[in-house]
């Protein structure tokens, strides 16, 4: 089988080729193009508000609801093998769960709160321990937390937001310690939101969109060792229930609902504070749990309406590259340095080898001082997740 992760090997598929904007290596993009999206193996059940997180090779697809009326819970775990494209399932969760958190701490996987098809917040806590293909409950959160969002940054868990067992919509912050299985408080957030996402990139931690009764474009980024938080700018379009993952200094936001179903790709520099647009989802869905790999990023099932019609569909969004990013990681650092200058020929020198095509930063054949002043403007340092 043919992986579609592999550079230039991607499979065509009707659905997406139409949505697919062709660009150059380090071609910029415009504010409505960049990127592309890539079909991707199917998931065995169609699902949507799911929770997933990577550990090592494999990602963990959890829960979620199902195509049923009435509204019903799964208890089901699929497994994607990243290097094969191919689904396998996982030992089920204790119990149903849709809406939950769910981050991966120390190799292993936490589910917390959420939903079982009844829209009632839970409190409860299931760790996943992949080795053992075992499920374990861990310490309560202090507070049932239904809609929320959970992220690991330096080994802690974030779980934010949410509804409470009344529905009440929450600007909370609540910490696991996954070692010591104990829980603690943050600060709250400025705005009180379900439906959201968060990111964790560098020393801090992202909450982008969500809603509280209407969809919010609200930004504010916590900091984990002052326990502070700060607005950052707002995303673009208003929504909530979005896919968000990070590669390099760049959060990609895509998708959503509210007040209809979004496909726009709105994108996030964290060292500018800024937003621009890539390449629209080929299929717009929300109730997606997305999930950063190497290169790309992960976007397992999803709701293909505004509120219950799950799919099964998986893509994978490919950003649109960076000027100085030799070896595709997203960010400028030593590393594409030391291919930057292996690459130098000077303005006597050239044609340069299909190698260094990616340090040709202005065309001409050479890799010259032309090419280092673009290089040079491009630098960020290395991006470090937030684990």
């Amino acid at each position: 089988m043919v992986n579609p992760l592999n550079r230039g090997r991607v499979p065509a598929r009707s659905i997406v080729t139409a949505c697919m904007m062709s660009i150059g290596f380090f071609a910029p993009a415009s504010a409505q193009q960049g990127g592309e999206w890539a079909p991707l193996a199917s998931m065995h059940i169609a699902r949507q508000e799911t929770g997933a997180d990577r550990i090592g090779g494999k990602v963990y697809v959890v829960g979620g609801l199902l195509n049923e009326r009435p509204v019903r819970a799964t208890d089901t775990v699929e497994v994607y093998d990243v290097a094969g494209d191919e689904w396998t399932f996982a030992a089920p969760m204790p119990a149903p769960r849709d809406h939950a958190g769910v981050a991966a701490a120390g190799g292993r996987l936490y589910v917390l709160g959420g939903f079982a098809g009844d829209f009632q917040a839970r409190d409860q806590v299931f760790e996943y321990t992949p080795r053992r293909d075992r499920w374990t409950q861990k310490s309560h959160i202090p507070a049932p937390r239904g809609a929320c969002w959970a992220v690991t940054h330096g080994g802690l868990i974030y779980v934010f937001g949410g509804v409470d067992a009344g529905n009440v919509v929450q600007a909370s912050t609540f910490i696991y310690d996954p070692r010591r299985d104990r829980w603690s408080a943050g600060a709250d957030m400025t705005v009180r939101r379900e439906h959201l996402n968060a990111v964790a990139l560098g020393d801090y931690v992202y909450v982008i969109g969500g809603r509280a009764g209407s969809a919010t474009n609200a930004v504010e980024r916590y900091d984990p060792r002052r326990d502070r938080w700060d607005r950052m700018a707002n995303m673009p379009t208003a929504r909530s229930a979005t896919s968000a993952a990070a590669l390099g200094f760049t959060i990609y936001v895509a998708g959503g609902e509210i007040p209809m179903l979004h496909r726009v790709n709105e994108v996030y520099d964290v060292l500018k504070n800024e937003w621009s647009r890539q390449a629209d989802m080929a299929i717009p869905r929300h109730g997606i749990s997305a999930v950063a790999l190497d290169d790309r990023i992960l976007n397992p099932a999803g709701g293909i309406v505004q509120g219950l019609l799950p799919t099964n569909e998986v893509d994978a969004f490919i950003p649109a590259p960076i000027a100085g990013d030799a070896d595709g990681d997203y960010d400028v650092d030593l590393h594409d340095a030391a291919a930057f200058w292996n690459c130098f020929t000077g303005v006597d020198g050239g044609p340069i080898g299909p190698e260094c095509e990616p340090a040709d930063l202005d065309g001409n054949q050479r890799v010259d001082l032309g090419d280092y002043a673009v290089f040079a403007a491009a630098q960020t340092g290395p991006a470090r997740g937030g684990r």
